[in-house]
């Protein structure tokens, strides 16, 4: 970090007239009286300069002297806190996140892999998969998922996901092969090292099962549920008919291996695999309960009834299993939150901040979880627009919204009250991306992030 001087003699003032009402502006003042003369003799000359003088409540007074103004002395400057950031970024589409080595990497859709040490300056990489990928994924894209209107494989290789299986002494390499009316499977390569060379290993599951368009019986879902079995449910978007992509793979505590999977209107589903071969394990049965249950598909977890939801991640942390759905870490009694801005080396302080770092006037954006990204018509619906609200030394919330927050001392806890609703989070002063002149500078700015009612906020000073 390094710091900026941003000097000035109005806005000096301007800080010297806003001093009776800010929060953490007031300190106590000095045992030398002269810093308080100085300031008072620097705001009057401010007003002299123009003839004029203005006190802090807004009232003019009459010239004393029409002799020139004598020299002004010099302004108290105001530090800004800045740093460098510098980063190389790519673009993966729908990344999972994987550790290995001292490397992060990132697995995403159309075949792009990119890894990093740092997290902030990452470089794309080349596996077999970009290459062989239509030896390797080809069989159930040529017998299931491949229509004339669908016709090439490569631009249908989705959201892949990446674990390491200690019981097989493999990288487990999961891809979504998406098929026209959701006709698709996820299929599973292995391989010995992280970034290949990876091997066809088998399918885990498929979707869509429409009979009239796709062969079903090359799939295994007769094989799961028995010859005679019913599939209309799987054509209801407000049942059970769903996209099988975006797979997320997990142990749990137990050492059992689970998938996470689907999309969009039926919901996410899970399903235990077999922690030997990385496939669907046959063994474990489900019953088709309505909002809870499918046979095929297994546990319901997430979403269904026509609404958004996809992209799902699961971890785990302190006891609990977190799962991370895209629709539209950080610790917050216990639960995971999210920091506001693009993560730059930052730490989160382990003994707190001063009062005069937290409070003050803040942006602050409530995730609503029923508001999301929309066009309707020429409008743009679904944007979050940030309310002005200022931490008041008091513990008082005001602004566009009010209410209360608290701070545990040494440590960067928090809580804010607003609208009736508490929500609990954590200080954390970060570099913001408002952009400079130099493209690598930023603004060190105190944020914080919180949760409530299983919803998020969050602030930035």
């Amino acid at each position: 970090m390094r710091k900026r001087i941003v000097a000035g003699r109005l806005a000096v003032t301007l800080l010297l007239l806003t001093l009776p009402g800010g929060c953490g502006r007031q300190k106590a003042a000095p045992a030398d009286s002269s810093t308080s003369a100085s300031q008072e003799s620097a705001a009057e000359n401010a007003g002299e300069s123009n003839g004029t003088g203005t006190e802090a409540d807004g009232q003019t007074k009459e010239n004393v002297s029409q002799d020139p103004p004598s020299e002004q002395p010099a302004a108290e400057e105001e530090e800004t806190e800045m740093t460098e950031v510098s980063y190389s970024r790519v673009s993966v589409h729908d990344p999972s996140v994987a550790y290995d080595n001292g490397t992060y990497y990132i697995f995403g859709s159309h075949m792009a892999w990119a890894k990093s040490t740092d997290l902030r300056n990452w470089e794309t990489f080349q596996m077999n998969i970009n290459a062989e990928y239509a030896d390797l994924f080809g069989k159930e894209w040529e017998a299931y998922c491949k229509t004339a209107t669908n016709p090439n494989l490569n631009g249908n290789l989705w959201a892949p996901d990446v674990i390491y299986n200690p019981n097989m002494g493999k990288y487990c390499f999961y891809m979504s092969v998406n098929g026209n009316d959701w006709n698709s499977v996820i299929v599973l390569l292995t391989a010995d090292s992280i970034e290949g060379p990876y091997e066809y290993a088998g399918p885990v599951v498929y979707s869509g099962f429409n009979t009239d368009s796709h062969d079903v019986k090359l799939t295994d879902v007769y094989q799961v549920l028995g010859e005679d079995a019913n599939l209309t449910r799987y054509q209801n978007i407000r049942n059970t008919k769903l996209n099988a992509i975006d797979p997320c793979v997990v142990f749990d505590r137990d050492g059992s291996l689970w998938m996470v999977f689907g999309s969009w209107f039926g919901g996410l589903y899970m399903l235990k695999l077999d922690e030997n071969t990385g496939l669907r394990d046959y063994t474990t049965t489900y019953e088709t309960i309505p909002n809870e249950q499918d046979a095929y598909y297994g546990y319901k977890v997430h979403g269904g009834f026509g609404v958004s939801g996809e992209g799902p991640y699961i971890i785990e942390k302190d006891g609990y299993y977190y799962l991370f759905v895209s629709y539209g870490g950080l610790v917050a009694d216990g639960w995971l939150v999210a920091a506001p801005y693009e993560y730059a080396g930052e730490k989160i302080s382990e003994n707190g901040y001063a009062v005069d770092e937290m409070c003050g006037d803040y942006e602050f954006i409530v995730h609503t979880p029923t508001t999301y990204y929309q066009k309707a018509g020429s409008s743009t619906l679904g944007i979050m627009q940030p309310s002005k609200i200022t931490l008041n030394e008091d513990g008082t919330v005001s602004g566009e919204l009010t209410g209360a927050w608290t701070y545990e001392d040494g440590t960067p806890n928090m809580t804010i009250t607003v609208d009736g609703v508490t929500y609990k989070g954590v200080f954390l002063k970060m570099p913001s991306e408002q952009l400079y002149f130099n493209p690598n500078e930023r603004k060190v700015v105190m944020t914080f992030t919180a949760l409530g009612d299983n919803v998020a906020v969050w602030g930035s000073r």
